[in-house]
């Protein structure tokens, strides 16, 4: 938990004991130069317009960030393959089938596999501040069952997490948050805070900034923190939790994975 300036922001727990992937290693297709190209197509709508801030949540009082970053992603993941407009997921749903039973944390894979398997339940008022197994019904595990992920891919650096983006996916990941953390530049991009990874997010996309790879978080702390709920994330935030934690690249069908006429790799 961060205390910065009277509010309280909850974070997950310590990372798990070991780094266990849930499904399969990302392949990486592309080179570097190819990811540039893919995301400086004059084409491609600005990272930035595809989600604006009606698309962020506040996880309020729980610890249920790696909930709101899984069912948030897929919410976005649903919107790129074209199966519905919007639709709204509990993400107190996914968090309680995946923490045990107690409200501190959950880990990354459990999440996203959490997603493949039994899906995101659509979000009623009733959910909100609930984090067991026993607040939800039947009815919810029905709903989940027409909102799953197709596919997710393990990443642990910065190309395959680019490359990921830059073909249509959208990502999980963890970052540690601390005071510095809650300070953006003039760019946008909080402050750097080392640490293992303590804070799930999800990553909807990325640019190419002066040279760098930022990759755009939407947070789960309200549209009050950051920029409009929002940040820009360098490979420095990711680093250090991705020796801990495997990131998560989410699919639904019919998005596109397939550049054609690109240097491979």
């Amino acid at each position: 938990m961060i205390d910065y300036h009277g509010r309280q922001f909850f974070t997950g727990n310590n990372p798990p004991e070991s780094k266990t992937l849930a499904g399969v290693r990302y392949s990486t297709r592309l080179n570097r130069s190819a990811i540039e190209s893919v995301l400086n197509d004059a084409s491609r709508l600005p990272p930035e317009k595809e989600f604006d801030s009606s698309w962020i949540y506040d996880q309020e009082s729980l610890s249920s960030c790696n909930g709101f970053a899984a069912a948030k992603s897929l919410e976005r993941a649903i919107v790129r393959s074209g199966q519905a407009e919007k639709v709204k997921l509990s993400a107190e749903f996914v968090y309680a089938g995946v923490n045990g039973g107690v409200d501190q944390g959950s880990h990354l894979n459990d999440g996203a596999k959490f997603l493949v398997e039994t899906g995101a339940a659509k979000w009623e008022p009733r959910h909100r501040g609930k984090y067991r197994k026993r607040d939800f019904r039947s009815s919810d595990y029905d709903t989940a069952k027409n909102h799953k992920a197709f596919e997710i891919y393990g990443v642990d650096t910065e190309l395959e997490l680019a490359e990921g983006l830059a073909l249509g996916f959208v990502a999980i990941v963890a970052v540690h948050a601390g005071n510095d953390f809650m300070r953006l530049d003039a760019d946008k991009v909080p402050g750097v805070v080392k640490g293992p990874g303590n804070h799930a997010v999800l990553i909807e996309n990325c640019k190419i900034d002066e040279g760098r790879l930022l990759f755009l978080m939407a947070n789960s702390w309200g549209v009050n923190w950051g920029h409009e709920g929002k940040a820009w994330l360098s490979w420095k935030h990711l680093e250090q939790p991705a020796n801990y934690h495997w990131f998560y690249l989410i699919r639904c069908p019919d998005v596109k994975t397939e550049i054609p006429n690109l240097q491979r790799s």
